[in-house]
């Protein structure tokens, strides 16, 4: 194996950047992530797909550049071609592969995030290094097959591709999986499916909020003071308005709350591609007044506040996900009331912060939720158990504990006095 840079992480991920006059922007918790990484492994090269210029609107966020973080001198962000599509993805393969050659033996360490199938740089990085005799760590937001079955599929177009293409996909899935000498899988959802083909497989959380954000006692005691004097419900969302979370359903739940008489005022921020059917239900369901779409916000800090601010974060996530903003409810002390996943049920069952329903059950959650207007003791009882709950999370527990496993099973040798486990040994969930 040719000479490598010591301590040196390369990661292949999905999360595009963009490339303009000004240099490279990058999205600022891909950057934020960067920047812990960067506490464990001192130099650190991204490679990420360009995003297209008639693309941007479909990507919303708060986009950086690399040079305003101070650990900027030891990373390296760099754009790979944007291959999704079949026809794009064999124009650009082969200098990809090149790319990736280079990269995989000038690093110690391998990470790689795969992501869809046409343009999967990430998976396609295992392959390389699986190839040239390396180990490598594979992480997963998402069960990506069975997230595009159960949200693509509203038109017989898209019925006949997926049935077309999803087989494929998810033996894609698989191969990289099991090539991996290490996975790591992002919430309880994607690790107990993926798990199965992998041994070495640990269940992990992608947070990017500090120790510093959660709620402190002074603003959780206001909240439940509040709650206990019977003020309208604040209910609170935040994520794209996409079918992955159905808003229609979590309108639908609000429309019985409201014609049951409970006061509340919902906020949803986020935008997508249904802001426009959600704003046409509100109108004709006659919630104008108790409903805001208040669109995407790109002030972090803005949507913790009003998360911290709300009285539960009511959820209806419909897809084998791991949204992080049911972690970041619980941190701020507002406890999650939604659909039964396993990544839901996973959060709450051991430390509590949150109520559940059967997935679809729109009468059943708005029951729910007029049962947490009835009874303020349990609501802020829930309150104070989401706020103990989410003190578990941080950003630097979950990247100490990423890094400590990318370390130990993909590098090229163990470190020192700690051996290490052969590609296939058992690992945790």
């Amino acid at each position: 194996m040719p000479p490598h840079d010591a301590s040196s992480l390369l990661l292949v991920v999905p999360v595009p950047a963009r490339r303009t006059d000004a240099g490279i922007l990058m999205e600022s918790q891909a950057l934020h992530a960067l920047t812990m990484y960067a506490r464990h492994f001192e130099r650190i090269t991204l490679l990420c797909p360009e995003l297209p210029p008639d693309q941007a609107e479909g990507f919303p966020g708060r986009w950086v550049a690399l040079d305003s973080v101070p650990e900027a001198e030891r990373l390296t962000v760099d754009t790979l071609p944007w291959g999704y599509g079949p026809l794009r993805h064999l124009r650009a393969r082969r200098a990809v592969i090149r790319r990736l050659d280079a990269e995989i033996a000038r690093h110690s360490h391998l990470q790689f995030a795969m992501g869809g199938m046409f343009g999967d740089w990430g998976a396609l990085a295992g392959a390389r290094a699986a190839r040239a005799g390396r180990r490598f760590a594979l992480w997963a937001d998402r069960v990506e097959h069975r997230v595009i079955a159960e949200t693509r599929n509203d038109r017989l177009r898209w019925r006949l591709r997926n049935a077309l293409e999803l087989p494929f996909m998810k033996r894609h899935e698989i191969r990289a999986v099991r090539r991996a000498s290490v996975c790591l899988f992002n919430g309880h959802e994607t690790w107990r499916y993926y798990r199965r083909y992998n041994p070495n497989s640990h269940q992990l959380h992608d947070i990017h909020t500090s120790a510093e954000q959660f709620i402190d006692e002074q603003a959780l005691q206001a909240k439940m003071d509040r709650q206990r004097a019977g003020e309208p419900l604040r209910i609170f969302y935040m994520g794209r308005l996409s079918a992955m979370k159905a808003p229609l359903e979590w309108l639908a739940a609000l429309q019985i709350l409201h014609l049951a008489g409970v006061p509340f005022h919902a906020t949803w921020l986020g935008d997508g591609e249904l802001m426009g059917e959600m704003v046409e239900k509100r109108r004709a369901w006659g919630l104008e007044d108790v409903v805001e779409l208040a669109g995407f916000v790109a002030d972090h800090e803005r949507v913790l506040r009003d998360c911290q601010a709300a009285d539960l974060m009511l959820f209806t996530h419909v897809t084998p996900e791991s949204p992080r903003c049911l972690i970041e409810s619980l941190i701020s002390g507002t406890p999650i009331v939604g659909y039964r996943s396993d990544y839901s049920a996973n959060l709450v069952e051991q430390h509590g912060g949150g109520w559940l329903c059967d997935m679809h059950d729109v009468e059943g959650l708005a029951a729910g939720l007029r049962r947490l207007h009835e009874d303020r003791a349990e609501l802020a009882r829930l309150t104070a158990q989401a706020a103990r709950n989410g003190r578990r999370f941080s950003d630097q527990a979950a990247f100490a504990e990423r890094c400590e496993l990318i370390l130990q099973y993909a590098g090229p040798t163990a470190p020192s006095g700690r051996p290490a486990l052969e590609h296939g040994a058992a690992g945790t969930g």
